[in-house]
């Protein structure tokens, strides 16, 4: 690789870091074998900030700018890959579930409603849907259809490609202005 600043981050397409480069998945690091890369760093990733520090992690999350209008500094994580859903994750919302009180004449609910079962002489299985009747619908069990999540976890990243976030180990010392 070209000469790269010390502490510089690169994405790259191979699945190995390159001699004088380190993957970013929060290695410990000892102050006193890497002092210049530490006088960038300091313990902005992580570490004690005496013996050792961190190098930043970067695997499943999604690299972002400092922003200080809104208090995000240099090393700040945040966010989740899986969230829980419970009543505390899910917005406030009602379903209403309605049926008919006639006997169902359909085991398929494509346009019907929730009816009383009954068997059928001919095929043996049960039809619980009914016609759909305006004006005849009646609430059924709010415990038909719960709105918990049952604290199943669902994905939360936004759609992505997968590659390798490298620092350089070794390179020029990035001067200021």
């Amino acid at each position: 690789m070209s000469d790269p600043f010390l502490g510089e981050i690169k994405l790259v397409g191979f699945p190995y870091a390159p001699r004088g480069w380190a993957n970013c998945d929060g290695t410990t690091m000892s102050v006193k074998q890497s002092t210049a890369l530490f006088s960038l760093l300091g313990k902005t990733f992580g570490g004690d900030g005496t013996t050792d520090f961190k190098l930043p992690d970067l695997r499943g999350r999604v690299p972002l700018h400092p922003d200080t209008s809104k208090s995000q500094k240099q090393g700040d994580a945040g966010g989740s890959e899986a969230v829980a859903l419970d009543s505390t994750t899910m917005p406030a919302h009602t379903h209403t579930f309605v049926g008919v009180t006639s006997n169902g004449d359909a085991v398929t609910p494509k346009g019907q409603l929730y009816a009383k079962a009954f068997w059928t002489s001919d095929s043996g299985s049960s039809n619980i849907h009914g016609p759909y009747a305006t004006g005849k619908e009646i609430p059924l069990n709010p415990g038909t259809c719960t709105t918990s999540g049952s604290g199943a976890r669902h994905e939360n990243r936004q759609p992505s490609l997968v590659g390798l976030f490298i620092i350089a180990l070794e390179g020029s010392y990035p001067m200021r202005p």
